[in-house]
């Protein structure tokens, strides 16, 4: 059986009134009612994604350029802490014994008495003394600035550099200097600057 053109092409079906009376709403009307709350979500997942994304632009990168150290001057700060002594105390202990013995209308008493005497000596103030090495690098800027850069060992590596060029990071008043190591990579040592020479 051959379809016709006309038999195979069947008339839609009617649009039901209710949702006819939808699209005929105006625009902002039906926005209103079933896309504010979703659309105001997304624009504010978006916003947040945005800001979160440019935080690292904001903070400044270290600008790394090349220093010239003429010397290094090294130096020692001495911390002392004193403790003060105590005085020396002693304690002293009894013990007794003692026997009666009665005679008719009389009585005798024998007794010894034990002490012991215990001395805890005094102890002497005492001084501590804690040094500290400091290095403090003379060195040029790329643009001809003397300044001193210093470090104090402890809770970072701090040594003595040799005359010479380093790639240094500056942010601020503080510079990374990349001293080389064996290995053929880079040691990053923490200097402040300190004034100029």
């Amino acid at each position: 059986m051959t379809l016709s053109a006309a038999s195979a092409i069947r008339p839609a079906p009617p649009i039901p009134p209710h949702i006819t009376a939808v699209f005929d709403l105006p625009k902002n009307h039906f926005t209103a009612k079933i896309g504010t709350s979703y659309v105001e979500a997304i624009m504010r997942v978006l916003c947040i994604l945005l800001f979160a994304s440019c935080i690292p632009c904001l903070a400044a990168d270290p600008v790394l350029v090349k220093i010239t150290v003429v010397d290094t001057a090294s130096s020692d700060k001495v911390l002392t802490h004193t403790m003060p002594g105590t005085a020396a105390h002693s304690s002293t202990n009894c013990n007794a014994n003692a026997t009666a013995t009665g005679y008719g209308n009389s009585a005798s008493a024998n007794g010894t008495e034990n002490c012991t005497t215990t001395t805890t000596p005094g102890r002497s103030p005492q001084t501590h003394t804690v040094v500290i090495a400091q290095q403090n690098v003379h060195a040029v800027m790329p643009d001809g600035t003397h300044i001193t850069l210093w470090c104090q060992a402890g809770f970072r590596h701090c040594v003595a550099l040799a005359p010479g060029e380093y790639k240094a990071e500056v942010k601020g008043n503080v510079a990374w200097i990349h001293v080389p190591k064996l290995d053929g990579s880079d040691d990053k040592l923490k200097y402040k600057a300190e004034g100029g020479w």
